[in-house]
């Protein structure tokens, strides 16, 4: 069954929504952009940056110090994965994970790996942002809304840790997983979802927590991914149905 946490249907301001972005991606920069202009002169990790520099921007206008890390050559100046942070130990003061963290399986890092990974990084009383989908695509548990499993992770690593979910309309995106193209026509079925299910963005704030638990460390091997992706997806699907 689908978990229940606190949603809030925001009213864009118009300069949101002239924004040529879908719904949900308009209300991610509609809250994340109140977020990050609170955060001043700190030393801020992005994970899995890409090619948007939005959160870069907002963050070195404010003095911080901004490091984006990837898998890929984007607008990152560090090479790595999430569970593979090429940083010192307590070297961080704030980590972001924007519209990534639902598929970090999809390159064999489980949320245990990622989010000891990000404890380490993060100094003494350090912060997580994340933000992800849920009801639209990625892991399981954001696909078809398994937050309480997401928020016995999250709080096995991180303290006082807020979760909420955020929209500007209800929409049902499961059903397309692309604005356009092949996969503006391609989607999941209705049936997986509850009938008052519809498609939000979920935001995770949290504090680094020095006493974590030790987890059995799993290689990650990245030949044959689109193969490893489909069999990772349908494995945990099996797990969450």
């Amino acid at each position: 069954m689908e978990e229940k946490i606190k949603l809030e249907k925001l009213k864009l301001p118009n300069k949101y929504i002239e924004i040529k972005r879908s719904n949900l991606r308009k209300t991610v920069i509609y809250v994340l952009e109140r977020l990050l202009k609170k955060i001043k002169n700190k030393t801020v990790l992005e994970i899995g940056c890409g090619d948007w520099d939005f959160a870069k921007n907002i963050l070195e206008k404010n003095g911080c110090t901004w490091y984006g890390v990837d898998v890929v050559p984007g607008i990152s100046n560090i090479i790595g994965e999430a569970d593979d942070i090429p940083l010192p130990d307590e070297s961080v003061d704030v980590v972001l994970c924007s519209q990534t963290a639902e598929h970090w399986y999809e390159y064999g890092v489980s949320f245990d790996m990622a989010f000891k990974e990000i404890n380490r990084v993060l100094k003494e009383k350090g912060e997580l942002i994340l933000n992800s989908p849920v009801h639209y695509h990625g892991h399981p548990w954001f696909l078809l809304g398994k937050i309480g499993k997401l928020m016995d992770k999250c709080e096995s690593y991180f303290s006082n840790v807020h979760f909420y979910g955020c929209y500007s309309k209800k929409e049902k995106c499961w059903r397309k997983l692309s604005s356009k193209g092949f996969w503006s026509h391609v989607g999941f079925p209705d049936f997986l979802f509850q009938k008052k299910s519809f498609s939000y963005q979920l935001f995770i704030i949290g504090f680094k927590n020095s006493f974590i638990a030790n987890y059995e460390y799993v290689p990650n091997k990245q030949r044959f991914r689109i193969i490893n992706v489909a069999f990772r997806f349908m494995k945990e699907m099996i797990k969450n149905l």
